[in-house]
Formats: structure tokens, C-alpha cells, sequence
């Protein structure tokens, strides 16, 4: 059975925005959905339409709370799940990117840390996540050790 470790490179937060997407590269479709979490790397669509397959490349638009400037960014489809997608940023402008992380730090403002870190697997798969954390850094150390081994001429 395989385990999914979080591999996102920038934290998410829970929101509800409003989003269009248009498909790209092939027969033209829109639709309308709402943004579900929000990093500078990516989120989550939900729509009650036909969701875009894996590998699709999309343009989506939506208003962040914080300003009135529509934010435009071309993304990928990294997953799909009934009524939800899971996109990837692949071109997202400084002013943009800002305006996440300010919106980021307007939510998570005053919220302990202990509930803005990114959530783990809840249950058993938790206790399989951190097991499997420490599987990969005994791997690191070993590489390491084998890269020092080689290196040294002795």
C-alpha cells in the first residue's frame, strides 16, 4: 500500500475564494469552482462540474480578500479526486506570490503555531509518515557516509 508524503514546498491555508479556470492546450473549456486552500506553490479546486484530468494545463483567476487586483496564474493539475483537483502554480508573478503571503499571514495572525503548521496524516498513518521520515534520513546519512568513502583516497 502506498503512503503519500506531503512534498508541497509551501504551506497551505484553508480559505473559500471563488476561482474560473479555463482548460488550455487542447479544446477550450471553462468553468467555475472555489479554492479550497491556497499556497504560493498551488491548491485545492473543488467544482460541482467535469474536473480537468491530471497533467492539464489550466489558467485560473480569482480575487484574493485582501485587494481588489484579480490574480491570474497558469497551473497544472497535479491530482484529481470526484469534485476537487489539486493544482500547481507553474508561473506565478512576484506581485501575486506577495499577496499570498500576506493573505497567509492574515489568517494564521494570532492562530498558535501548533495549528497553522501543516497537518499530518491523521491515525495510523501518521505514526507510517514519521516512520517513513526516518527510513529517508537513515538513507541521507548513508549516502553521505558512502559519498565521504569515495571521496577520501585512502
Amino acid at each position: 500500500m502506498a503512503y503519500l508524503i506531503d512534498q508541497r514546498r509551501s504551506p497551505r491555508i484553508t480559505c473559500d475564494l471563488p476561482v474560473e479556470y479555463t482548460v488550455r492546450g487542447g479544446p477550450s473549456r471553462t468553468g467555475a469552482g472555489r479554492m479550497t486552500n491556497i499556497g504560493t506553490g498551488g491548491g485545492l479546486v473543488t467544482t460541482k462540474g467535469a474536473i480537468p484530468s491530471a497533467g492539464a494545463d489550466l489558467g485560473l483567476r480569482f480575487r484574493l480578500p485582501i485587494s481588489d487586483r484579480a490574480v491570474q496564474v497558469a497551473a497544472t493539475v497535479r491530482w484529481t479526486a470526484p469534485g476537487r483537483a489539486g493544482v500547481a502554480f507553474v508561473s506565478l508573478n512576484p506581485q501575486a506570490q506577495e499577496e499570498i503571503w500576506k493573505y497567509h499571514a492574515r489568517v494564521t495572525a494570532g492562530r498558535p503555531e501548533r495549528e497553522v503548521r501543516q497537518r499530518k496524516p491523521p491515525g495510523r498513518r501518521s505514526y507510517r509518515h514519521e516512520l517513513w521520515g526516518k527510513v529517508l534520513d537513515a538513507w541521507r546519512r548513508f549516502l553521505r557516509k558512502l559519498n565521504d568513502i569515495r571521496a577520501d583516497p585512502e
